[in-house]
């Protein structure tokens, strides 16, 4: 429950367009990333405890750390965060090669090895190995058993219940949904609905005016359902029985998830509305890093001061920022960059 509840902690305002905002941000500082920042809050930032943050236990921090690799390890140096060229009065920043390297932070580094202590050097090893890429930052190969709990059951959650999202707030139709969903990502579950419910006449088409229609709550249940009942344990090549076994979905229940997943993001994420809120929140945050990053002392808010004496900067402006809502980081940036007049009466 824990790990489920604190998972998402670190993902700053406006998601993953804020994400990489923050990154570009934090270029020459060390990076940042959503998972990483969760990991950090979680064992230095919460101020639950004076030293170790939340006071976890290693079995909680490992299950929270989703990517077992440190950000120097991951980041691909060749992919230099940028803006874009031909912008001449706005800094728009370019989203690809701001993307960051699924990782834990460099100054976590003393996190993870108390977390992985108990285990055997060959198991530590294997257990943070990573993939490379010619063209893309490296990609860690493992998660521990817990973790790979929390992030099917997190995809699980999130690609079903975004669909269902769009379809109540009618995002998208039954053209949007045939165009990215096939009759075969379907016929799985299909299937499956026939067996344990015979008298259903049910097919592609059906089940489809279903999920539009007045049904589409049963219908989101059953997918619901259909994925939690199609899981399988993996094991890897791990002695230690927490880093050795993982979640996973069957074949063809990952399949229907990922189109899904991809219905949602090509039709409803990347529509232009979307992206304007988005580009929007990219713009708040790096305008608002800037200003704060140009002369801490006088912007920064007074109730923090420890945190500018006994921390790196840049670090500590992205953990001001980093754990804003969106609503706050609009009120911050309305404050420091509105036309309007203020007052030193106006609270955050």
């Amino acid at each position: 429950a824990a790990i489920g509840a604190t998972h998402d902690l670190g993902h700053p305002p406006f998601g993953h367009g804020g994400e990489v905002a923050l990154n570009y941000c934090m270029r020459n500082a060390g990076g940042f990333e959503g998972n990483a920042q969760t990991l950090r809050i979680l064992a230095k930032l919460e101020r639950f405890s004076e030293k170790e943050g939340s006071h976890l236990s290693r079995r909680t921090l490992l299950g929270c750390l989703k990517y077992p690799g440190k950000f120097s390890d991951l980041n691909k140096s060749s992919i230099k965060p940028r803006t874009i060229e031909d912008s001449d009065f706005i800094k728009i920043i370019d989203r690809g090669s701001c993307k960051p390297p699924k990782c834990y932070f460099d100054e976590e580094e003393d996190i993870v090895e108390w977390i992985l202590e108990p285990f055997e050097t060959k198991d530590r090893s294997e257990f943070i190995s990573s993939t490379t890429s010619n063209d893309k930052h490296s990609k860690t190969k493992h998660q521990s058993f817990d973790c790979s709990i929390m992030n099917l059951a997190d995809d699980i959650s999130y690609g079903v219940h975004d669909f269902e999202d769009a379809l109540s707030l009618k995002l998208i139709d039954d053209k949007a949904i045939k165009k990215q969903v096939n009759k075969t990502d379907f016929d799985d579950f299909i299937s499956n609905i026939k067996n344990r419910y015979p008298e259903k006449q049910l097919d592609y088409c059906s089940l489809i005016e279903s999920l539009l229609g007045p049904d589409r709550k049963r219908y989101i249940g059953r997918l619901v359902h259909y994925f939690l009942t199609n899981i399988k344990i993996e094991d890897e090549n791990i002695n230690e029985p927490l880093l050795k076994y993982r979640v996973k979905l069957n074949d063809k229940p990952k399949k229907l998830l990922d189109a899904l997943k991809k219905l949602v993001r090509e039709e409803v994420i990347f529509s232009p509305n979307l992206q304007q809120l988005e580009f929007n929140g990219q713009r708040m945050v790096v305008e608002d890093f800037e200003i704060l990053n140009s002369d801490p002392e006088k912007f920064f808010p007074q109730e923090h001061p420890e945190l500018l004496k006994n921390g790196k900067i840049k670090r500590v402006i992205c953990d001001y920022i980093a754990g804003m809502t969106d609503t706050y980081l609009l009120k911050t940036y309305e404050r420091l960059c509105s036309p309007r007049m203020g007052s030193v009466f106006d609270y955050l």
